[in-house]
């Protein structure tokens, strides 16, 4: 369980990093926007989309993008729980067949 904890928390520090780039990306439009967050997303197991809002920022050149990305980001619960229910098992298995010997 502590493995998985740690596992969800480096996943988390990676998103949080990625997103932090994207969010300082200014995009054309809302649906670029949208698609490069769900393609950085896609790569995580872990975790999910829950809000996108792109706003609009005003730019000082013609050149700049308006349009910036805001993010929230939160667990797969459905997906951590699955993940729990299977590092609590473990399978014990022998080749010993002899019912005395095994009691």
């Amino acid at each position: 369980m502590k493995s998985l904890e740690k596992k969800i928390q480096k996943e988390r520090a990676e998103v949080d990093k990625k997103l932090g780039s994207l969010k300082s990306e200014k995009f054309a439009c809302v649906s670029d926007a949208e698609t490069a967050t769900r393609k950085l997303l896609k790569r995580f197991l872990d975790h999910e989309l829950t809000e996108i809002n792109v706003q609009f920022v005003e730019s000082k050149s013609d050149t700049d993008f308006p349009d910036q990305l805001q993010v929230q980001v939160g667990l797969r619960e459905s997906k951590i729980q699955l993940e729990k229910k299977r590092a609590g098992r473990f399978i014990l298995a022998t080749n010993v067949l002899d019912k005395i010997e095994l009691t």
